[in-house]
């Protein structure tokens, strides 16, 4: 492929600005990864996506050690100190990822390279240091470690009690990172940035009936709405499977014209779909 479309395709991306150089580093194809760059250059190595997430960024978020050294390697302080209006840093993204050894090795690796003073850099979105996503994600000894690493500079009970009130708040989220769909519950507004999950705290009783109402300000690719039980788990990390994915929940997308409850569940609506249209 890189023989016939050359830089031209290499350098393509999705519509969400997602280039092949961060499909590699998402995945851990550190091969493949060099050799996109060998042909797209800095010019690749450089790019984010529209949400500022570099290839740096994802790779961190990943866990992966291999990834990000070699990354850090290639691209230096330019591609460390990479990111989007958000200020969310790379490591936001470590300190969110699901390894928590992994997120340690990483994070001992970025501070090395961007200095103490990157854990103190704030999200525009939340006011998040890369400690309230460890706390948050649960990483006891990433946070034991940063908290090392910054001294005195950082209250930990006090970052603790800001992200149990986001947890607690009537409307918050519920799978992903905080920063990617941050929620006003005051108002009842939230923007999503990637896919994540908010969950309202109201709930319904069994065997009684509930609705909701939802105004939709902007229609994104795939919104689902719709309920869970209690067997519907919190992840404290970047998750792509929402309401409906699992046999705990059913959501409906109106954007693809899709019910969701379960892979075997979904599969039968396509069935359904296929039987009315062929009458």
């Amino acid at each position: 492929l890189i023989e016939v479309g050359g830089k031209e395709l290499v350098m393509l991306t999705t519509e969400d600005g997602r280039s092949c150089a961060y499909a590699a580093s998402e995945n851990g194809h550190l091969e493949a990864l060099k050799i996109l760059i060998e042909v797209g250059g800095e010019e690749l190595l450089m790019a984010a996506d529209s949400n500022g997430v570099s290839c740096l960024a994802v790779a961190a978020r990943q866990g992966s050690t291999t990834m990000v050294r070699f990354l850090l390697e290639r691209g230096g302080p330019d591609l460390f100190a990479l990111h989007g209006e958000s200020e969310i840093s790379c490591l936001h993204f470590a300190a969110a990822g699901g390894n928590e050894d992994a997120g340690m090795a990483i994070a001992e690796m970025l501070v090395t390279a961007g200095g103490v003073e990157c854990l103190e850099q704030a999200d525009s979105r939340l006011g998040w240091t890369p400690l309230h996503n460890a706390v948050y994600a649960g990483h006891s000894l990433l946070v034991n470690k940063m908290s090392d690493w910054m001294g005195q500079a950082r209250d930990v009970e006090e970052v603790r009690r800001s992200v149990e009130a986001l947890q607690e708040a009537n409307l918050s989220i519920f799978r992903g990172m905080p920063q990617m769909a941050p929620v006003d519950s005051r108002e009842g507004v939230v923007e999503f940035f990637e896919f994540s999950t908010v969950r309202s705290g109201k709930g319904c009783r069994v065997g009684s009936k509930c609705y909701y109402e939802v105004t939709i300000l902007r229609v994104d690719k795939c919104p689902h709405l719709g309920f869970a039980t209690s067997g519907f788990e919190r992840v404290r990390m970047f998750s792509n499977n929402g309401v409906g994915g699992d046999d705990q929940s059913w959501g409906v997308d109106g954007a693809r014209q899709q019910l969701w409850h379960a892979e075997e569940e979904e599969e039968e609506v396509e069935k359904e779909k296929e039987e009315v249209q062929e009458e």
